[in-house]
């Protein structure tokens, strides 16, 4: 027995992105994601003829705030650059002070 995907609706699917009401909002996120990709594979394959995640608000984001470091961390990093390399403990003091990516900072 084959499933009729043309059963599904948005009801449905919202249950199933509140899952059992602790997923975070990226594990929803990523649900619905798969869900609007699956369905538009869907769709091309001929096996269903409507897309209910048209119907659906995407899930926003949260803004998360940033993590900084605790101070005692800073100051071990900054202990353990030597005091002569002084062009290290500046990069870091840069990418620590400044909130920089370090993808950014390589790149």
């Amino acid at each position: 027995m084959s499933p009729d995907f043309a059963e599904v609706t948005p009801t449905v699917i919202l249950t199933f992105l509140e899952g059992n009401g602790k997923l975070s909002p990226a594990t929803r996120r990523r649900r619905f994601a798969t869900l609007c990709t699956f369905y538009r594979w869907l769709l091309r394959q001929e096996l269903v003829t409507t897309n209910p995640m048209e119907r659906l608000d995407p899930i926003k984001p949260t803004e998360r705030e940033p993590r900084p470091l605790a101070d005692e961390t800073v100051q071990a990093i900054l202990k353990a650059i030597p005091p002569a390399r002084t062009r290290d403990r500046a990069l870091f003091t840069l990418v620590y002070e400044t909130g920089m990516r370090i993808g950014d900072y390589i790149g």
